[in-house]
């Protein structure tokens, strides 16, 4: 069960390390850095090295909260679904961070930016638009044109990005996604697919030379997890289930 269960039908804890220089990718420290992580999770059994020549190691895609971590050219990125609990996910983002700069190189000079992505899905057969449109527009100035001559929301996925520091270099974005598209409102056919929610806090590192990457993911965690109970979930996915459960 997934912590924010009664706001969302699918949850997802990202965590993305963004590096300046190519990360190594010989089968002998691709394998190192996945056996060290395997040990620590067993359940990681599956590895894939995919077309686009990226590396990833996850497990079972029949379990309830699945874990997944990718090797790209310039970025790692380690994935959870449905956690039991935030800390579930913290732990093994963390392991993630911890090992990098043994196994991979990463270190202060060579990162770009640490990024944290929250994901919150709903699964719905229907116009996503429409909903979207349904709980966040009202009473904005985007209302008016939706109720112009009958007109029926196409696409609508309002973002936003924040700094939150004077140089701009720890932002915050907000952003909804919808996957309807125009065939699918033109016959009335809609498959059902997830209408996401996404915040994302990233951090770039500069000269934060002076902070370890375990230290930085759980600011950018306790920041990411104030935003959403205090702005996402009240102001954003209560009213999208209320939209959905009404649509």
């Amino acid at each position: 069960m997934n912590p924010y269960y009664s706001a969302c039908d699918e949850f997802g804890l990202y965590l993305y390390l963004h590096t300046k220089l190519d990360l190594p990718n010989s089968a002998e420290t691709v394998l190192h850095f996945f056996d060290t992580l395997n040990k620590r999770y067993p359940e990681l059994t599956d590895l894939e090295q995919r077309e686009t020549g990226e590396f990833i190691l996850e497990e079972d895609n029949d379990n309830e909260t699945h874990k997944a971590i990718v090797l790209d050219k310039r970025k790692v990125i380690s994935m959870i679904d449905n956690p039991q609990s935030i800390k579930e996910a913290d732990e093994l983002h963390e392991r993630v961070l911890e090992l990098s700069p043994y196994h991979l190189n990463v270190g202060s000079l060579n990162c770009e930016s640490i990024e944290l992505v929250f994901s919150f899905d709903y699964l719905y057969q229907g116009n996503h638009d429409e909903v979207i449109a349904d709980a966040l527009a009202s009473g904005t100035p985007f209302e008016g044109l939706l109720n112009y001559a009958g007109g029926k929301a196409l696409h609508f996925e309002p973002a936003l990005v924040v700094a939150l520091d004077p140089k701009c270099r720890l932002q915050a974005r907000v952003w909804v996604e919808s996957r309807t598209n125009a065939a699918q409102v033109a016959t009335g056919f809609f498959p059902e697919t997830p209408l996401s929610v996404y915040l994302a806090v990233t951090q770039i590192w500069g000269r934060l030379g002076n902070k370890t990457f375990v230290e930085a993911y759980r600011e950018l965690r306790a920041m990411a997890q104030e935003f959403a109970e205090t702005f996402i979930l009240p102001q954003i996915l209560k009213p999208l289930r209320q939209s959905i459960g009404q649509i």
